[in-house]
């Protein structure tokens, strides 16, 4: 889900007013210029991260160097994280329609995998 705009321990304490006892998995999707301030509030809590990687114009793709802080955030804070859109390919490639690179999804489980590294297990 969206996290509304504002502050995130407001919003995130609002939605967790509302959701109540919900037996799901929430992952909170935020701009990725804001991933490791939210995934250290979201730290000792139950709820994991979600960040876009894509989309129809080349301004919807984050940097490799976004993708890697949320990674390395994630796995220091131990919270769940996901990616959506953007990672049709297995290899990050130029895609002429949107004019840009794409991730490549096998990049992204990789970087993924090496953030044990990062906790230190």
């Amino acid at each position: 889900m969206p996290l509304p705009p504002g502050a995130i321990p407001d919003s995130l304490g609002a939605a967790g007013d509302i959701l109540g006892e919900v037996a799901l998995k929430i992952f909170w999707e935020a701009p990725a210029e804001r991933a490791t301030e939210i995934i250290e509030v979201l730290a000792g809590g139950s709820s994991g991260f979600k960040l876009h990687c894509g989309g129809v114009t080349a301004d919807a793709f984050r940097s490799s160097q976004q993708i890697a802080q949320a990674l390395v955030a994630s796995g220091r804070c131990r919270v769940p994280i996901k990616f959506t859109a953007g990672l049709h390919h297995p290899v990050r490639l130029f895609h002429p329609s949107v004019k840009t690179k794409m991730h490549g999804f096998l990049n992204v489980l990789g970087a993924g995998c090496s953030r044990s590294n990062i906790r230190g297990t």
